[in-house]
């Protein structure tokens, strides 16, 4: 699924089958989007000629979607062209469900199979935009004592590439949205 060489469910065991609903406009894998999320998923794209170093990719969507076709698989794509083994994230969005912590601690368990998958010996950098910009930036800061970390041990980036990510994701314009996940 997604073009992708593996894939990984990130807690536990599950099929895709089920875990998040895609829509492709006009059928094309790049213009893909992720609606919803019942099982988050990481997946896996190998460049042809490796340089050790692996990139977590997070897309963008305001945390309601996820643009995982231009901000996923065509960034991922992208890095393997430069040698990167490349890794898509497919993560759930905060609702009263999941709660406030759900994207972050996915990005978290991301890195952490990312790791022990061995697919990136040299070093391991994450790339996001937008609202995956600001994921990613929330990834690179200290977890929030407030919060349970679901797991703990988690390795941190060795680089990262961030853009266009928002400072606050709870704004259209200057006009701040009540009922908006954070």
């Amino acid at each position: 699924m997604l073009e992708s060489d593996q894939h990984w469910p990130l807690w536990g065991e599950g099929s895709l089958e089920g875990a998040f609903e895609l829509e492709a406009s006009g059928g094309k894998i790049d213009n893909s989007v992720v609606t919803s999320v019942e099982r988050p998923f990481l997946f896996g794209y190998r460049p042809e000629k490796a340089n050790g170093r692996g990139v977590l990719i997070l897309g963008g969507g305001g945390y309601v979607q996820l643009m995982v076709g231009r901000e996923g698989i065509a960034v991922a794509k992208w890095l393997n062209s430069l040698g990167f083994y490349a890794f898509v994230l497919v993560h759930r969005f905060p609702n009263a469900d999941t709660g406030a912590p759900a994207p972050l601690d996915d990005a978290r368990r991301a890195l952490k199979l990312i790791k022990e998958s061995g697919n990136a010996p040299q070093g391991l950098g994450i790339c996001g935009l937008s609202s995956g910009g600001h994921l990613g930036a929330a990834l690179l800061a200290d977890y929030p004592q407030a919060w349970t970390a679901p797991d703990p041990e988690i390795p941190r980036a060795d680089f990262a590439i961030l853009g266009y990510g928002p400072i606050s994701t709870n704004a259209v314009g200057r006009t701040i949205i009540a009922d908006k996940p954070p």
